[in-house]
């Protein structure tokens, strides 16, 4: 990963917030269970969701201008409505600037490594991929790894236990696969060593994901923490490579939570809580009813970043149009576009099955946008009004260059 890797631990406190006087009543998140997991320092706490009470409004980026209903999920759970946010300030030459220069995207060039040493990939056998597909006999199983930033695990073992889970969990569910099993390897003093652990054991507990085993160093002079995870995928592999022309791009996200105010993490834990399984796992259904085909789950890179590593081996395009994006309420665009959710999917579907994918994401209390419909040209850009920007020609440039 990279050096902006993601810091999920320093402070994680649940706000206590009323329903506003002209809504239905919400059941907040109660702030009890301080044993139940914490992130940097033991004051620090999550608990679980009481009953769902009625939908909430989630509101665009700054200020509504001619706000428009684009989209809806009601559920049993609070679930959100989202508005059309106002056309972007800034230009988009410059967003783009920013967008193509930020750490989480180049970051991912340095993967090219890869390639010099073994060669061009295999996007679905790998490398490649979120995560790289085995067959054991007839069954396709899942099987990636992430290597947290040792400057992260210093700074806070707990949320780096965490992120060693998430990370993973993610990474089998874009793949259309359900999180079997996690192994870690961690060194480091036996302070630190019990922090992460707590932390991954509190990720486990929420994912519903067991860590298996492992190996554990005790070294007061390093520190290390890896974490791998196995799959299945009880359909079709959701694969880049099954992403073309015509399928409509989608983002499939939670937009429930709030963004941490010293790194471009958006966190749903306590919103979600134990739902969190439930709804990595959601992809795999979908994919076995065949209405998500393809799927990329969103992280260091951003949303665009993002994208255009979904669409780099088929070399797809697409145009997408700022409006289309929901933003969480409160939430800076810019830094919504920088920012790692915890649950953000970019999937494709065939145009005719994308209400099967908002019938699914609203009986979960998701929210599921829109986003276009790729083409052929291998361009990733976006528009805003009359305003039209290129991010990235695949048909000239690479992301992670894997590709054959």
């Amino acid at each position: 990963m990279l050096d902006e890797q993601i810091k999920l631990g320093e402070e994680l406190r649940v706000k206590i917030r009323t329903a506003p006087a002209k809504l239905p009543h919400i059941n907040v998140v109660s702030a009890g269970g301080q044993n139940r997991a914490r992130f940097v320092d033991g004051n620090t706490t999550i608990d679980g969701k009481g009953e769902p009470g009625a939908p909430r409004l989630c509101l665009p980026y700054r200020k509504i201008q001619k706000a428009r209903l684009t989209h809806a999920s009601y559920s049993k759970r609070p679930s959100t409505i989202v508005q059309r946010m106002p056309i972007y300030a800034g230009t988009l030459t410059e967003l783009v600037g920013r967008l193509r220069t930020s750490a989480g995207w180049i970051s991912k060039a340095e993967i090219s490594l890869v390639r010099d040493v073994f060669g061009p990939g295999d996007w679905r056998e790998g490398p490649g991929d979120d995560g790289a597909v085995v067959r054991v006999g007839n069954e396709s199983t899942i099987v990636c790894g992430e290597a947290l930033l040792p400057a992260f695990v210093k700074h806070d073992a707990y949320g780096a236990g965490i992120a060693a889970v998430l990370c993973n969990v993610n990474d089998v569910a874009a793949m259309g696969g359900i999180p079997d099993a996690i192994v870690d390897t961690l060194v480091g003093d036996r302070d630190l060593c019990r922090q992460a652990l707590e932390g991954m054991k509190y990720a486990s507990n929420l994912y519903d994901v067991p860590i298996v085993g492992g190996h554990l160093t005790i070294d007061p002079d390093t520190m290390a923490l890896s974490a791998f995870a196995l799959g299945h995928c009880p359909g079709p592999v959701l694969s880049a490579d099954a992403v073309a022309p015509g399928q409509q791009l989608g983002l499939l996200v939670c937009l429930e939570g709030e963004m941490r105010a010293d790194f471009p993490f958006f966190r749903s834990f306590n919103e979600r809580g134990t739902s969190l399984a439930g709804d990595v796992r959601l992809l795999a259904s979908l994919a076995v009813d065949g209405s998500v085909v393809a799927a990329k789950d969103v992280s260091m890179a951003g949303l665009f970043g993002s994208l255009a590593m979904l669409l780099e081996p088929t070399r797809t395009g697409i145009t997408v149009d700022l409006n289309d994006i929901p933003v969480p309420l409160g939430v800076d665009f810019e830094r919504w576009l920088h920012c790692f959710p915890a649950f953000a999917f970019l999937t494709c579907s065939p145009v005719d099955r994308v209400p099967d994918v908002v019938t699914s994401a609203t009986a979960r209390g998701l929210t599921y946008a829109p986003l276009g419909v790729l083409n052929k040209t291998g361009q990733v850009r976006l528009v805003d009004g009359q305003r039209n920007a290129l991010v990235v020609d695949l048909m000239s440039e690479e992301v992670i260059g894997l590709r054959p």
